[in-house]
């Protein structure tokens, strides 16, 4: 009876000791998915944004170079619609 009693302690702690690795090992694959996740979703926002910073700079030299044909195009016409000048 004795024997008994000790073998079916030992088997609920064995039963528990299990369960209670289980769940840690359950824990911890959780925590180390979560963060995983949350550096993914930070990376992607770092790209993210320095792309779209990239795009504002390369609208910015769009505009310059649009200005600079404009003033070009500008200059050529007043240099085309002025009298030559006179030779005296």
């Amino acid at each position: 009876m004795l024997h008994e009693l000790i073998t079916s302690i030992w088997k609920e702690k064995m039963s528990s000791s299990r369960s209670i690795k289980i769940a840690k090992l359950f824990l911890a694959i959780s925590i180390i998915g979560s963060l995983a996740l949350i550096l993914n979703v930070h990376q992607q926002q770092i790209i993210d944004r320095q792309r779209l910073h990239e795009g504002v700079l390369r609208d910015q030299e769009r505009q310059r170079y649009k200005q600079m044909l404009r003033d070009l195009s500008n200059n050529n016409n007043k240099s085309s619609s002025s009298p030559p000048p006179s030779a005296n």
